[in-house]
């Protein structure tokens, strides 16, 4: 009886460390990363991950209208906004 138990632990323990870490450290990163996303104001200038330089000029849900240098407009994901540009 008490070597079913303890073999029950040591094959549950590594699937209970799993999930912990999951929740500790992929969880919070992905969370990380979608408020930075939320974190451009109107009129920043921003690249994207594919490259593309503009000025965020409208945010629409889980899209943003970036403004092009010659004036054009793109719409694109929010999650395709890299970073600020300085």
């Amino acid at each position: 009886m008490v070597d079913s138990i303890i073999s029950f632990f040591v094959t549950v323990t590594p699937f209970i460390a799993l999930a912990i870490s999951y929740t500790l450290l992929i969880k919070d990163k992905n969370s990380q990363i979608s408020s930075q996303q939320n974190d451009f104001a109107l009129g920043e200038r921003i690249i994207t991950t594919s490259g593309i330089v503009g000025y965020i000029s409208k945010k629409e849900g889980d899209f943003v209208i970036l403004e092009m240098y010659d004036g054009s407009l793109i719409e694109i994901h929010k999650t395709a906004l890299d970073k600020k540009c300085t």
